[in-house]
């Protein structure tokens, strides 16, 4: 039998992120007695990692934006300035 991956798309704020990676931190580090020897975190653990990386590339993304802001603004000063 053939398997099917399948994608989705969810839109997520910053702050729903964080909770999201939050709340898989404290579940996959919380000891739990079980027969699988905590393989049941792998799925969780993967999910965690893909988020931090999606929290990351997102911060990035926010600091380029400031950058480019204060750049713009150093320069509309500087224009300005310069006319007077």
């Amino acid at each position: 039998m053939e398997k099917i991956n399948g994608v989705a798309t969810i839109k997520l704020s910053k702050s729903e992120i964080e909770l999201m990676i939050n709340s898989l931190y404290m579940s996959t580090t919380t000891k739990i007695p079980t027969e699988q020897n905590g393989k049941w975190k792998t799925p969780y653990e993967a999910l965690l990692r893909d988020l931090e990386r999606i929290l990351g590339d997102y911060r990035e993304k926010e600091q380029e934006h400031r950058q480019k802001i204060s750049e713009e603004e150093f320069l509309e000063k500087t224009v300005c300035q310069s006319c007077e």
